[in-house]
């Protein structure tokens, strides 16, 4: 993710997804 600002949303999407 080289998103500046969806990076840290993505991640924590993914995190609490799987």
């Amino acid at each position: 993710m080289s998103n500046c600002g969806a990076s840290w949303m993505v991640e924590s999407y993914a995190k609490s997804r799987f």
